[in-house]
């Protein structure tokens, strides 16, 4: 399989995966009790969207022409998550009950942010060129920005 026809079928791999995240970190967000919880799902599944729509059109580019796009779909909008947590914490009553299904499912959010995370490591360690490169360096940095706060949450939370 050549360069191209790997970055299209990594692409379509991680549209799956963050769609997968987004629906997770949807229903996750409509279940849970504890207000941080909530607010981290509700900002993982804003970041996820945002995901989805700068891969798709990465992939849309490479199936209509030879090579990597050399800026389109590269710039990423600042990560909300972050915002969302620190926000919710400073709006947190102190009063509010240990909430254990906010607790499994932030552990769950863990495992697949650490999954996505090790993906994009792998694929930007096989980048064909440097705007590959610099797009799955971009997705790292965001999923790792995402795993931070996840943790943050869980400490929160326990």
């Amino acid at each position: 399989m050549g360069a191209q026809d790997a970055a299209v079928v990594a692409l379509v791999e991680a549209v799956k995966f963050e769609s997968d995240g987004r629906e997770f970190y949807l229903r996750a967000a409509d279940r849970v009790l504890h207000p941080v919880a909530k607010a981290v799902f509700r900002a993982l599944a804003e970041d996820e969207k945002d995901h989805i729509r700068r891969v798709r059109e990465i992939y849309e580019e490479l199936k209509s022409r030879p090579g990597w796009p050399e800026t389109s779909a590269m710039v990423a909008r600042r990560a909300g998550v972050e915002d969302a947590f620190r926000t919710a914490l400073e709006h947190l009553d102190r009063e509010v009950p240990r909430d254990a299904d906010a607790l499994d499912a932030l552990t769950k959010a863990e495992e697949m942010e650490l999954k996505g995370l090790g993906f994009y490591r792998d694929r930007l360690a096989k980048a064909s060129c440097g705007a590959e490169a610099e797009f799955y360096r971009q997705l790292v940095a965001e999923e790792e920005i995402h795993l931070q706060t996840i943790r943050k949450a869980i400490e929160e939370l326990s």
